[in-house]
């Protein structure tokens, strides 16, 4: 373990030093934009210079390795950048950067802020243990808008009810959650897996394109469930043309006979 957490530092010791620059507002890249220290430099003309160390500026936010990682988590810290960019989420989330990593790099970059850090931790860990984290999630949902692609270890904790049911009902119930964008399919996902049984959320999704969250009630849906939808499920995705979410019934077991019964 020393060993390994001497390379990171390595790294983050190494990628630490760079040459001066000399460039304008104009050549500072699209993904910075929203960042206060663009927003400073806008004041100012588009042509005139400013120097700023090699180290801080990247051309894009692209990342390759837990080196890329780092060197991308030093520019949204020197920039104040404001929107994390989605390859820092897709690094963490597909495991190019090790939940050990992760957490090595936020402790040598508190400037980021906690928010961001929580927000970007949820995909490190891939759980959801309680509400609080519950709520770090719904910011993640929110920040990179994935209301129609959760995560499915959020789905799991909503299924489970392993939470303190009070407090979570007064965040369904809350307006406007924390004036947060991106969320009302969100929201509509949550209150029908907290208040139905996993039958009947699965027949009233048939009435919705809410493909995955369809996708996992189903792939999770037990033999008992299946035949409490099976005939009612299909009915109901043939009256309202849903054949997208007939399909998805048929993919997880829930089957019926297409050719004889001519739906479409």
């Amino acid at each position: 373990m020393a060993n390994y957490n001497e390379n990171i530092m390595t790294i983050i010791s190494n990628t630490n030093v760079g040459e001066l620059m000399t460039i304008t507002i104009d050549d500072v890249p699209q993904w910075l934009h929203d960042s206060d220290f663009f927003e400073n430099l806008s004041e100012n003309s588009r042509s005139d210079e400013f120097q700023i160390g090699s180290q801080y500026i990247r051309v894009t936010s692209d990342i390759h390795d837990i080196t890329d990682f780092i060197c991308v988590i030093r520019v949204i810290s020197y920039w104040s950048v404001k929107q994390i960019p989605l390859s820092v989420k897709e690094s963490i989330d597909s495991n190019i950067i090790s939940c050990d990593q992760f957490y090595m790099v936020q402790y040598e970059f508190p400037s980021i802020g906690e928010t961001y850090w929580n927000i970007m931790g949820i995909f490190a860990r891939k759980l959801v243990d309680d509400v609080s984290d519950f709520e770090n999630a719904v910011q993640a949902i929110s920040h990179f808008d994935l209301q129609d692609e959760v995560p499915m270890f959020i789905y799991e904790f909503v299924i489970n009810r392993y939470y303190d049911t009070e407090r979570f009902s007064r965040i369904l119930q809350e307006p406007n959650y924390r004036g947060l964008k991106n969320l009302g399919r969100f929201w509509d996902k949550m209150k029908i897996i907290n208040s139905n049984s996993i039958s009947d959320a699965i027949l009233i999704l048939c009435e919705f394109d809410y493909d995955d969250l369809f996708v996992f009630l189903c792939s999770i849906a037990s033999d008992f469930n299946i035949r409490c939808v099976y005939r009612e499920a299909h009915e109901k995705c043939v009256q309202l043309g849903r054949q997208r979410n007939a399909e998805i019934l048929n993919m997880n077991g829930i089957t019926i006979d297409f050719e004889n019964a001519r739906l479409w």
